[in-house]
């Protein structure tokens, strides 16, 4: 089966991994450390358009890097109380049929040492051709990774969108994760979809 597409960048959490619950909680526990009162997951969704913007959100005047001393910390408490991320059930039976044509390359701000073993426990990181944590910068690495080829980034936050679009490559925008649908429909991606399963229809 020909592919559509010669390489395949995909974020990681809200696209592979289900942890909205985990991150949304370490989060609240890392801006309460600065006395600032939390809010609903509904109205941090809708503010974490980036890292910056949150904690601008929350009035924390901090270098950009600054609240994340805390956070590997908080992370791990989270997890420990039970709020463990999981892999949404189709990902990997869909990652294994797109990488016997396709490479796949993981671009995601999330923790490397998260994603190595999240990758692991979820069974797929045998079908990733690599794997990039701790990103602050997707459409500088897609560039630098994709070079002439024909690339897809699937993401489901609108600053990943807007990646993809400077990185000039075809944008997929999943509507399951971290932002709202009407979020994501405002970036104008090239393709939506609710789950990776309908991925396959987009590269085959």
């Amino acid at each position: 089966m020909a592919a559509n597409f010669d390489i395949l960048f995909c974020d990681w959490s809200g696209c592979i991994s289900n942890d909205l619950f985990t991150v949304y909680n370490a989060h609240k526990k890392t801006i309460k450390q600065f006395g600032k009162k939390t809010v609903s997951l509904d109205e941090w969704r809708r503010l974490f358009t980036s890292l910056k913007a949150l904690y601008f959100a929350f009035g924390v005047e901090l270098p950009i890097s600054a609240p994340y001393r805390d956070y590997p910390e908080f992370y791990e408490d989270v997890v420990n109380e039970g709020l463990k991320p999981t892999v949404y059930p189709e990902t990997p039976a869909v990652l294994e049929r797109i990488s016997r044509e396709v490479p796949i390359v993981i671009v995601s701000a999330q923790m490397q040492y998260a994603l190595d073993r999240e990758a692991e426990e979820y069974g797929v990181r045998k079908f990733l051709t690599r794997v990039y944590g701790d990103v602050q910068d997707k459409a500088e690495l897609i560039l630098r990774e994709k070079g002439s080829a024909k690339a897809l980034f699937v993401e489901d936050m609108i600053e990943g969108i807007r990646a993809g679009k400077r990185a000039k490559v075809t944008t997929v925008a999943v509507t399951r994760g971290y932002h709202f649908e009407d979020m994501l429909r405002a970036e104008h991606a090239d393709f939506y979809i609710d789950n990776l399963k309908d991925l396959e229809r987009i590269i085959f």
